[in-house]
């Protein structure tokens, strides 16, 4: 199987989650993973890291022209 790099973009991603939207984001995330491939998620700052997070989830906050992260 070929591996693939992915990044997944979203409003929100697990732990802060506003609905089931973003557990199905999870579990899509968590079956790539499964299969081998290479998953990365760029989400918002909601909640901004929390621990038990790890490199996989960037959140990034953008206003303007500007970036903070």
């Amino acid at each position: 199987m070929i591996q693939i790099r992915i990044l997944v973009v979203t409003s929100f991603y697990p732990p802060e989650c506003t609905g089931g939207n973003e557990f199905g984001c999870h579990d899509f995330v968590e079956a790539l993973k499964a299969r081998g491939h290479q998953v990365r998620v760029l989400t918002g700052t909601f909640g901004a890291f929390r621990e038990g997070e790890n490199k996989e989830v960037r959140r990034l906050l953008i206003t303007g022209s500007k970036e903070t992260a």
